[in-house]
Formats: C-alpha cells, sequence, structure tokens
C-alpha cells in the first residue's frame, strides 16, 4: 500500500462511515497537487508563505463584515431617506395617505426585500398610509402593496389592491391586508394599474 491519504470521511448509512484515500505514488500527485494549489491561493491572496494564509483571510473576512454592515446602514438610511420624501408627496385619497413608487430596473428579479423594508418603513411611520410600488423590466411589472393599521380599519387591504393591480397588468397576485405582492406580464399596462388601485382607494376609503 505504501503511503495513505485520506482524501474524504463521510456518512452512508446510521452507523456506517465510508473512508476514501489514495495510496502508493498517487499520495504523493495528491500533496504536490494541494501545495501547488495553496501557492496559487497564496498568490491570489498576495502573501508569500503558505503559513500567512489562514491570517489574511481571517483580515478579510473581517473586511467583508465591516463592509456589509457599512452597506446595509446605508441602505437603511436611504430606505428612511425616500420613506419620508414619499410620505411628503403622499396625496389624500379619501382621508388616507396614498403614495406611489415606480422603479426601472434591468434585472429580471426585483429586489424584494429592499421593496419591503421601505413598505414597512412607511407602516411603521404612517398607520394611514396606502403604497403601491411597481419595479418593471421590460417584459414584466412586480407590485407590492403596503397598508398602514388605520387604511386596513377603513377597508383598504393591500392584497385586495395588489390582486386588482396585477389582474390588469395580466397576472395575478395576493398577500396579508398589511403587505402584499404580484406581477403581470404586461409592463406596458402600468399606468391603468396605478390609476385603477387609486380610484379603488378612493371608493372603499369613501365608502367605509
Amino acid at each position: 500500500v505504501g503511503a495513505f491519504h485520506i482524501t474524504a470521511e463521510f456518512s452512508v448509512a446510521s452507523g456506517v462511515r465510508r473512508i476514501e484515500a489514495v495510496t502508493g505514488e498517487e499520495t504523493l500527485d495528491a500533496l504536490y497537487g494541494a501545495e501547488a494549489r495553496l501557492s496559487e491561493i497564496g498568490a491570489a491572496l498576495k502573501v508569500g508563505d503558505a503559513g500567512e494564509i489562514l491570517t489574511r483571510l481571517e483580515q478579510q473576512t473581517a473586511e467583508l463584515r465591516e463592509l456589509r454592515r457599512w452597506a446595509e446602514a446605508a441602505r437603511a438610511k436611504a430606505a428612511n431617506d425616500l420613506a419620508g420624501e414619499l410620505l411628503e408627496n403622499a396625496s389624500d385619497v379619501g382621508g388616507l395617505k396614498y403614495a406611489e413608487y415606480v422603479r426601472r430596473v434591468a434585472s429580471d428579479e426585483p429586489d424584494a426585500d429592499a421593496m419591503r423594508k421601505l413598505g414597512d418603513t412607511l407602516r411603521e411611520r404612517e398607520p394611514k398610509i396606502v403604497a403601491v410600488f411597481a419595479s418593471v423590466t421590460s417584459d414584466k411589472a412586480t407590485f407590492f402593496t403596503f397598508c398602514g393599521k388605520n387604511a386596513v380599519s377603513a377597508g383598504v387591504k393591500a392584497g385586495d389592491l395588489v390582486r386588482r393591480v396585477s389582474k390588469i397588468a395580466g397576472g395575478a397576485g395576493g398577500g396579508k391586508p398589511e403587505s402584499a405582492m404580484g406581477g403581470g406580464r404586461d409592463p406596458s399596462k402600468l399606468d391603468d394599474a396605478l390609476r385603477d388601485a387609486r380610484e379603488f382607494v378612493k371608493e372603499v376609503a369613501t365608502n367605509g
């Protein structure tokens, strides 16, 4: 058998484990290959000694965590600033605060988390808010609707609202009274959908 180097060890059944290894000259090949990969990693990390790789990785991991914290704080501030702007420009519709936000994006998938955080910020700051957001690409529109607690009490529910706008745009949607999401395959109907949303809010809020 000669030299023996374990390459993998894992469970294959309850109480049974499997060990995979190389032997003989293949062991040397495996070790040489591992050494070559360490050298490549060291070069990529710009360290001259393979022993410094772990230290450099720990440094870069700490830097990445800090950058993520900074990015999250920047996103939170941007969302808070945008929420303030939307509230300032919100119109009175049937005694409720109505706001729209349309974002045109190139990617196929909207940043749903960012939209939800923005909507939640609006709901927390203004209980009378009714907000309709749209993330639009060349071939579809994704809708997000949010209603504060006073708006829900007045009969305006996010789930009902998103179903209406999504249907007009050739799609469907649904969700809770406070927040909902949907989409449509025809973004050219965006203006019609938003116009209907405003009329729906006005009708429900006015008639109770």
